[in-house]
Order: structure tokens, then sequence, then C-alpha cells
């Protein structure tokens, strides 16, 4: 090549307008494939020999200028490190500079394969630890961009984490998690609230006392308020309370108010981009930090007070809704109840919601149902405020096609199978979006118009946005009040509502791979075994589907053409170690 002097420029006078400006989209690791946009038809562009990554943007001059490399300018590249074999590339240079012994010795490079298949390989420097054990184990890890000059047949990156070893589960999800970008850190976030906290119960008080929020305190109330929640769980984000007077009833539905204490501690500063809580088999990721999530907003019995967002529903006598009224809260949480269990089910309490909610839909049978009933109920209100001020953001799902319909399924399915084809419906076809015009937002599994999610905001942001322009708009609190830090908090996450929608995606896939595989690995048994499963969706290379035994759902290639929708066929799974392509840990085949 004539002049590679290209590879490490920039020119900031750049503008992305220029009429030879170039943007290259390579296609697989060993450069076979690629292509321009715009088109580029000129053979002396070779990616390879340029030196150019997938998603480089470059100026076709005489040299080429890179004006814009996601590889190179990125903070961590997530990759697998191959020491199995001790295979080695050569030495690092030695940096001379460096007073540190360490720094100074000179590392043997070991080949590093990013998870971004249209990446070429890297070579790391890195040290293997000599102790009793001779046999290297892979490592997953991530790593930066550092240079790739004309004399370099690898590019060369600087190790920036090792999180460990391919064979360890714990260490697979935190890759997971890197690969897909889903990683914040929360530890500058959980300092500045525990300097916040000096004492929590007059942290309480001064949020009551506080005419900008408006609480009312029905702490001292008779009313009795009860939670109900899976066993184990600590996100106590949602209570309940019923009482029957004069042929009428009241049901309220109490929320963790988290956008009173992100006000009140002026925590704005310190949200991550994080948009959910992430629940992985070896330990939850928290969107909000324990102190918070587990703590101060939660709704538990162990604590005198708790601030809360209300809905109060006035029902007659045959559970219609008749009145809907929205308040800031103070309130006592009087139990936590676990799903089901025998001191739940007798809790006069809960046998009111229990009733008025099968008056309401006849399909409601457990405590899993009455809770989640409710819920729906206080999303489905909220949403048509919300929708009535021109605010919110709503959960839409576009119609199912006729080769989704229910009317297709099989009569005699399984309730959990049809249960959770609904659900996985639900989640693949969903997106969150804002209402624009008068245009009504469908959401077609749940039947309604302008759904909108409100009820867990201690596990999910959309929810804290949606309570906090609901508070807003209702006049609970006066918007112009709050500091403008929380208006550019809600305004920001609305232009990355895109973002958001893909790592919920992004979130629920890499929850069902770890869950599958800590099963499988788990209980060896499983491999041994022939699985039945129910074929959800078909597309023209995989098709998706839901083991009843194993309460998983599966994505499965395959080329075969004679499988149909919605019927079962037999599965088996095989577990093994690939440094090049880890989602094949786990390989199904159908028989």
């Amino acid at each position: 090549m004539q002049n590679m002097s290209f590879l490490n420029s920039c020119e900031n006078s750049y503008e992305k307008s220029h009429e030879n400006t170039y943007k290259i989209n390579i296609e697989n690791r060993d450069y076979s494939k690629w292509n321009f946009i715009p088109e580029l038809n000129d053979s002396t562009v070779v990616p390879l020999t340029l030196r150019l990554f997938d998603g480089d943007i470059f100026i076709y001059e005489n040299p080429c200028i890179i004006v814009e490399s996601p590889v190179r300018s990125a903070k961590e590249i997530a990759g697998i490190l191959l020491l199995e074999n001790n295979r080695t590339y050569g030495r690092a240079s030695r940096n001379l500079s460096s007073t540190s012994s360490s720094s100074k010795k000179s590392r043997l490079f070991y080949k590093c394969i990013p998870d971004n298949p249209r990446l070429p390989a890297f070579l790391v420097p890195y040290e293997i630890a000599i102790g009793f054990s001779k046999k290297f184990v892979n490592k997953y890890v991530t790593f930066k961009f550092k240079e790739w000059t004309i004399e370099q047949t690898h590019p060369v990156g600087t190790l920036v984490e090792t999180i460990g070893d391919v064979t360890h589960l714990p260490a697979y999800c935190e890759y997971r998690l890197c690969t897909r970008e889903l990683r914040y850190s929360i530890t500058a976030f959980t300092q500045f609230v525990k300097t916040q906290i000096k004492e929590k119960r007059t942290c309480v008080e001064n949020i009551i006392n506080d005419p900008k929020f408006n609480i009312r305190d029905i702490s001292d109330d008779k009313t009795r308020i009860i939670a109900i929640d899976p066993e184990g769980s600590r996100d106590f984000d949602d209570a309940l309370s019923a009482l029957e007077f004069n042929e009428r009833y009241t049901v309220s539905i109490h929320i963790a108010n988290v956008f009173v204490w992100l006000e009140s501690l002026n925590l704005w500063d310190f949200m991550t981009e994080s948009c959910a809580s992430i629940y992985l088999p070896d330990k939850r990721r928290h969107m909000l930090p324990p102190i918070l999530s587990n703590d101060l907003c939660i709704l538990n019995s162990y604590e005198e007070k708790r601030i809360a967002f209300t809905m109060i529903l006035v029902l007659d006598k045959y559970a219609n809704i008749i009145g809907v009224d929205f308040q800031n809260t103070a309130v006592k949480i009087a139990k936590n109840y676990v799903y089901e269990t025998a001191e739940c089910l007798h809790d006069p309490v809960y046998k009111l919601l229990h009733k008025l909610a099968k008056m309401q839909d006849p399909r409601v049978i457990d405590s899993h149902d009455v809770v989640a009933h409710w819920m729906i109920k206080m999303n489905e209100i909220c949403g048509e405020k919300l929708a009535k001020c021109g605010a919110g953001i709503f959960r839409k799902t576009s119609s199912i096609s006729e080769k989704n319909t229910y009317s297709v399924l099989p009569t005699d399915l399984k309730q959990n199978t049809r249960q959770m084809m609904q659900s996985w419906l639900t989640h693949s076809a969903a997106e969150y979006v804002t209402k624009c015009g008068d245009d009504e937002i469908e959401h077609a599994i749940m039947k309604t118009q302008n759904y909108a999610h409100i009820t867990s905001p201690i596990r999910r942001l959309v929810d804290i946005l949606n309570q906090m322009w609901l508070i807003w708009e209702l006049g609970i609190i006066d918007k112009e009040v709050c500091g403008k830090k929380s208006h550019k908090f809600l305004e920001s996450n609305l232009e990355n509502l895109a973002k958001i929608n893909k790592n919920m995606r992004a979130i629920k896939k890499t929850q069902q791979e770890c869950e599958t595989l800590y099963k499988i690995s788990e209980n060896p048994e499983i491999q041994e075994k022939v699985h039945l499963g129910f074929i959800m969706d078909i597309s023209r290379d995989k098709i998706i589907a839901y083991l009843e035994e194993l309460n998983i759902i599966i994505s499965v290639s395959t080329s075969m053409d004679n499988l149909e929708l919605y019927s079962y066929c037999n599965f088996r799974v095989f577990e093994f170690e690939d440094e090049y392509k880890i989602k094949q840990k786990l390989r199904w085949i159908i028989l």
C-alpha cells in the first residue's frame, strides 16, 4: 500500500456530508465479505489491507482518512482470551518509561476472539499466574484497541478486565451482560445515597412534611394494607387494601413512590442508562442501588411508614368502577405475604380483593391472579389518564397475524403452555412508544388501548417515568417546583426510547439463556433425556419452542421444512465448550 498513515488519522474539520465519505460493513471475522455504504466500486479498497474495522467511516482519498471508528473508540470490547494449550504469539514491547517492575516485564501475546463475529482476532498481552495446576483455561475478558499497523497481522489490544474462566457459570452471566452492553456501575450512586441518609425515619418524615410532595399520611388509618409477593422476593413495590361500606367498595393500590425519593434526595445525576433490574441465576443486577430498591423505597411491614403513590377505586355492589382518585401517601403495611400461603388466603382483606377481582373477571383463581388483576387494572387506568393528557409511555403490541391467533392453537393445550405462549408473544412483539396525536395505542395481547407500565418502579425505568409524568399531569406535585434535572431526566429518556426497547429485549434474552444454561449444567441428566416441545414460531432458519417439562423456551437452528407451527416435536440438548462461538455452549437438535 502506498501510504498507511491514515490508520490513526482523524480530521476535526470533517463533516459527514463529505461526498467521498463511506461506511464499511464487514460480514465475517475472516474479512472474506464486505460492502460499502454508499456503494464503492474500487477493488483496491481492501479492508484487511487498509486495516479497517466493521463500522468504520472513512474519506475515500489517497491516503484514506478514518474519521470515525467504533472499535478504536470503544471503552471495552468483550472477547474470549485463548489460554488453553498455552499457545502464544510473541511478546509485547516493554514499557521502559514505567517505574513498575511488573509493567517493564515483557508479557506474552495471546489470541483474543471478540464476541462480535464481524471483528478479527486480536492479540492481547497477558501474564498467566503459574500455580500448581498446569492446565490453562480460556478466560472471558474485556479489552480495548491499541494499534493495528501495516507490520501487524492482527490488531493489538490491551486488557481491561478479566471476567473469569469460561467454565465458570457466574462468569458466563457477567460476560453475556457485557456482550450486550447491559453492565452499569451503581457504586457512586450507592455511596451518594448513603451520604444523604443519616436517619431513615427522619428522611420519611421530611418527605411527609414537605408541602412540595403533597403527601397524605394515612399510616394511622384503620385500613389494613397487605402485600403479596413470591417467596424470597425483595421487590416489594406494590401493596393492596380493600373496604366494604354501604353496598360499595374501595380498592386501593399502593405503589412504591420512587419518583418522590429520587426528587427528595436529588439523585437524578446518578441514574444510569440501566432500564431494568436483571435477574440471573448467580445474582440480581439492580437498576437502583440496594439501599433504595431493598430498603428506602419498598413497601414492607418492618417500617412504620412508607411513601407510596396510591390509586383509589370506588366500586358499586357489582364491582363496577364508579370513581377513581390518585394521591401521594404515607402508608403502613400490615403484613407481607407469600403467594398461596394459608395465612394469605385466610386474610380478610385478601378475601375481599379476591371476591371483587373475580366479580370483574371470572378467570381469576388464585393469589397470583388477584395481584395481577389489580396491577393490570392500575396500568390500564393510568394509561388512559396519561393518554388524555397527551403524555405517557405505552406498551404497544401489533395485532397478531392469522398464523399467531389463539384460534388456531390446539384446544387441548396445557394451561401453562398457553400462558407461556401469551407471555412470549407479549414480549417478542411489544415495544414502548409515546402517544402521537389522537391515535390509540393498542396492546393486542392485553386487548386494551393505551396500556402503560407503572406498577413496578423499583425494577423498571419506564414505570418511574410514567409515575413522575402522571403525578405531574394530575397536579399532585407541581412540576414547576421540581428541579430542572428531573425534567431533563424525563426528556432524555423519551429521546432514548429506541435504546430502552433494545435493552429490554436483550435483558429478556440474556435471562432466558443464562437460566437455561444453569438448569442444564446443574442437572446433567437433562442431556440424557428426550424432551417434548411445543413449536411457538418458525422462521427461515430457526424455530422457537417451549419445553413444558423444563419450563424453558429454546431457539433451534434448523433447515427442516416439514415442521408445523403450534405442533409438538422431540428435542435433545448437548452442552460443550467452544471458545469461538459461546452461544453454541448449548446445542439443541430436533429428533
